[in-house]
């Protein structure tokens, strides 16, 4: 399995998602799980991270968005029971995604692919601001009630990118290089460049 998302949901609902489009869903906090059945275009994709609308707002809270290999997306509005493949506008492998405060989803990917949207289902490009793969993105506070206004994204290579979000609709996520903690003349530790 490569990731986990829990919906803000006081029911608990969970899901999970790995290679050869292996989709796990818990309706009990964790305590069980049932493989679900992806769209048969996913069965042989590997499925790379997964993600939950940590809305208050209980319909909004039922979304998840999951990403994989070859620009792979894929959409729930019923709390996983059920996917729908989305269009990434990519090939390249998507290996992390997050929905942010602003109300919007960004996934990333490989050789630089940052995507973006404001309901799930439709996505767009973001400007390739580096060759390097992105592996992971979160948001400050991301799983709490107070999930935040900054997205943070890691790379195979070593960099950290960060955006910092607001309210405004139509934003584009631009972001901006931090450390590259693999650099042994790097002393600092952290901060910006």
């Amino acid at each position: 399995l490569n990731g986990i998302a829990y919906t803000s949901h006081s029911s608990g609902y969970g899901i999970a998602v790995g290679d050869n489009g292996t989709i796990l869903r818990s309706t009990d906090k964790g305590n069980s799980w049932i493989q679900i059945k992806v769209p048969d275009a996913v069965s042989g994709i590997n499925l790379n991270s997964v993600a939950a609308n940590p809305s208050s707002n209980a319909a909004e809270s039922f979304q998840f968005v999951a990403v994989g290999d070859n620009g792979t997306i894929l959409y729930s509005s019923d709390i996983g029971q059920s996917w729908i493949v989305k269009s990434s506008g990519t090939t390249a492998d998507l290996n992390g995604v997050v929905r942010s405060a602003n109300g919007y989803w960004y996934a990333v990917g490989n050789e630089g692919t940052i995507l973006y949207s404001s309901n799930g289902g439709l996505w767009s490009a973001d400007p390739v601001l580096t060759s390097e793969d992105f592996t992971a993105i979160t948001v400050s506070g991301e799983g709490t009630s107070a999930y935040g206004q900054t997205c943070w994204a890691t790379t195979r290579q070593g960099s950290i990118f960060h955006r910092q979000t607001t309210l405004v609709y139509n934003a584009l996520p631009v972001l901006n290089i931090d450390e590259d903690f693999t650099d042994p003349e790097n002393e600092r530790g952290s901060g910006e460049k």
